[in-house]
């Protein structure tokens, strides 16, 4: 049998030919999608969009430093940015479970547990960056109050969460600064302690004033000594002998003035007397020991305030109710539902009737032109006939 040439004409008139197949298909299908459409259950979109959370920046100096100190198990924003961290604390289950909780989604969706509830919201709900920078959260629900007041709750969730984190966060952070004020506290008494028993052992109850004093003192004597000498060798110009009376009060004053300089110098010889002067011999290593435990009572006296003040503002802050979050726009309930798409099921539907339609008749002619041509090409069908019969 020769093998006949399909040309276009020949489709236009199997399509042609199986109109009434192709239109009651298209309708069929049509009534069907309708139907289906009508049934699916309606669906509205609310969206809520609010302002990134901005990074807060501490007191500068020594109280930055504190906040800083991982102190608390909260300690969030390690890595991604406030705007991650907000979308991240969005998406979590936390706040998830809480608007399941509040609008009873188990009951509201028809399932078992939370778990499945968290699952179908998790669909229904889009949280994104916006290209402006913004935070835009999506949520769809069956009633157009339900999306807003859900999208609403995400937002406010978030804000609630953020509190509650920066409140436990600036009651682990006091812990630890109470912990270190009582530290701080022995630390000092102890600094006082030593610089008191310093200052009664040595006497150097202000070495810096008690060794000018002793300075000028010393200068003082001096003069007078260098005067007295003078005033003696001119007494032995004359001939006084050392027996002579105002010689011999001389030469007692200046061996006074010398043993008060010596006791200027190298201290006090007689035990029991008491003195208010520092030995100028003794002065330099007891000003630096002097400096040395004053400026750790000072350091230490320096750091309470600091640690007062910084506990101070982590108190205030565990009870700091303020919100973090900014609402830009609320979500509002739709006027419009945003699914199904009813029009676009129908279109899609019946476009892809008729297509199957088509297929289903070119496939057919094809087989039936395939058993015309030759006693061979017939057995083959036959046999891939009963291989799908044994096989199903």
């Amino acid at each position: 049998m020769e093998r006949k040439d399909i040309n276009l004409m020949d489709y236009f008139f199997l399509i042609s030919k199986a109109r009434k197949f192709i239109f009651w298909n298209f309708i069929i299908v049509t009534i069907l999608a309708a139907v289906f459409s009508l049934i699916l259950p309606k669906y509205y979109k609310s969206v809520a969009l609010m302002l990134p959370p901005q990074e807060t920046k501490q007191a500068f100096g020594f109280s930055d430093m504190l906040s800083s100190l991982p102190v608390t198990k909260l300690q969030l924003g390690s890595k991604g940015s406030p705007v991650d961290l907000a979308i991240g604390i969005l998406k979590s289950e936390t706040v998830m479970i809480s608007i399941i909780d509040k609008f009873n989604l188990v009951k509201e969706y028809g399932v078992r547990n939370r778990d499945q509830a968290r699952a179908i919201l998790k669909r229904l709900t889009e949280i994104s960056l916006t290209k402006e920078g913004l935070i835009e959260v999506e949520v769809q629900a069956k009633t157009p109050l339900r999306a807003a007041a859900m999208a609403n709750m995400y937002v406010g969730a978030l804000d609630s969460l953020k509190q509650v984190i920066n409140q436990r966060k600036a009651k682990d952070r006091a812990d630890f600064i109470e912990q270190q004020i009582h530290e701080n506290e022995e630390a000092l008494r102890q600094a006082e302690a030593e610089l008191k028993e310093f200052q009664l052992k040595t006497k150097a109850i202000s070495p810096y004033q008690q060794q000018r004093v002793a300075i000028s003192v010393s200068a003082e004597l001096e003069l007078e000594l260098m005067q007295q000498e003078n005033t003696l060798k001119e007494y032995r110009s004359k001939s006084f002998s050392d027996s002579h009376p105002l010689v011999r009060g001389l030469l007692n004053t200046i061996k006074f003035r010398e043993d008060m300089l010596h006791n200027m110098r190298f201290g006090s010889s007689r035990e029991g007397r008491e003195s208010l002067f520092v030995p100028l011999q003794e002065a330099p290593d007891l000003t630096l020991q002097y400096a040395k435990l004053t400026r750790r009572v000072e350091i230490l006296g320096m750091l309470e305030q600091l640690l007062r003040q910084h506990y101070e503002e982590s108190r205030i802050e565990q009870v700091n109710i303020t919100s973090t979050i900014t609402f830009l726009d609320r979500a509002r309930p739709p006027q419009q539902k945003f699914r199904p798409k009813r029009k676009l099921i129908v279109l899609v539907a019946g476009a892809g009737s008729i297509f199957f339609s088509i297929v289903t008749i070119l496939i057919i002619e094809f087989f039936n032109r395939l058993t015309e041509l030759t006693v061979e090409n017939r057995r083959k069908v036959e046999q891939m006939v009963r291989f799908l019969r044994i096989n199903n």
